[in-house]
């Protein structure tokens, strides 16, 4: 992962990584030279008496917690050393592009890695968002979601959730993140030109909205 953060950046420097047994409420500590991650998070179901008492983290987040995301969740922590933003914008798309360019970072430094294990859904929860890509992109549009900048529309789409229950209890949380990445992924195959760099500086998140030409396919029944 890092060998290919420096293909793209090539001013990269590798930070130091240090494993820990943490007992604290921390998963990973990512700065410029250092990374600290917590080993008792990631032993997995298997060994979850092992894991930290961090109560308020709910089932479905935990599972998220295994060998095989130790390395995602720490790029995607990495990732945010290299995004821009415009922190003005308080739009959901905004947020949602944000977030795309985060998953879109990782995809590239980790093409090997499924998209469920980037993402942090399960098998059933991916096919449910790609096998109902339309209703979604519907509900988003019929709503007027892109352009929404309440707190609530934030919590229904962004924030962690086992679900969008305003969407459907078959729709994964988190689901504005997913969408957002659909997007950037079809900006950037319609901009092959566009280094990896120079979308993750370009905060200009309509125009890739705009220039994108994301239009999902209907589902077959």
């Amino acid at each position: 992962a890092f060998r290919r953060i420096k293909y793209y950046y090539p001013d990269f420097e590798a930070p130091d990584i240090y494993t820990i047994i943490t007992g604290f409420q921390y998963d990973l500590t990512v700065e410029d030279k250092v990374a600290l991650v917590g080993l008792d998070f990631y032993l997995g179901n298997a060994h979850s008496h092992y894991r930290p008492d961090v109560r308020e983290l709910p089932e479905y987040i935990w599972r998220r917690y295994d060998v095989s995301t130790l390395v995602p969740n720490t790029i995607r922590f990495m990732s945010s050393n290299f995004i821009s933003q415009d922190s003005k914008d308080k739009t959901m798309l905004n947020q949602m592009i944000a977030y795309g360019k985060v998953y879109y970072f990782m995809e590239k430094v980790l093409p090997d890695v499924p998209d469920s294990v980037l993402v942090g859904y399960t098998g059933q929860e991916m096919y449910n968002a790609e096998g109902n890509l339309d209703f979604i992109w519907g509900h988003f549009i019929e709503n007027g979601v892109f352009f929404d900048q309440s707190k609530q529309a934030e919590t229904r789409y962004i924030k962690e959730a086992p679900f969008v229950n305003i969407i459907s209890e078959k729709c994964p949380g988190r689901i504005g993140r997913w969408l957002g990445w659909q997007i950037v992924r079809a900006y950037m195959k319609e901009h092959s030109e566009i280094t990896l760099a120079e979308l993750m500086q370009d905060t200009n998140a309509q125009k890739i909205f705009q220039q994108s030409h994301f239009k999902p396919q209907k589902s077959t029944p």
